[in-house]
């Protein structure tokens, strides 16, 4: 199944279920319902790593998991034929 990810807004706070239905957490109305949580965890993930111009240290950061997990995440992503954004270039010491 293709999904097609929207613009989410950024989002710096976790919003507390007293708040969703507030106003205050506007990016969570926009979630896609009926999709699966795993392909909804994949598309996140994916779309984390590109934002992060495929720095996985950041993107794992941001994610609020190990860069083992996100390694783990990616290797399974490949295997099953998902374009991921390559890894950020390193800077070389002169």
């Amino acid at each position: 199944m293709e999904v097609s990810v929207r613009e989410v807004p950024e989002v710096n706070e976790v919003c507390e279920p007293s708040e969703v239905n507030d106003n205050t957490c506007d990016w969570v109305n926009v979630l896609p319902i009926g999709i699966a949580m795993k392909e909804l965890e994949t598309q996140f993930i994916l779309q984390t790593l590109k934002h992060h111009n495929g720095n996985r240290t950041h993107a794992a950061k941001t994610l609020g998991i190990s860069l083992r997990t996100l390694r783990n995440r990616i290797n399974e992503f490949t295997s099953k034929g998902f374009a991921v954004a390559p890894p950020a270039m390193r800077r070389i010491a002169e």
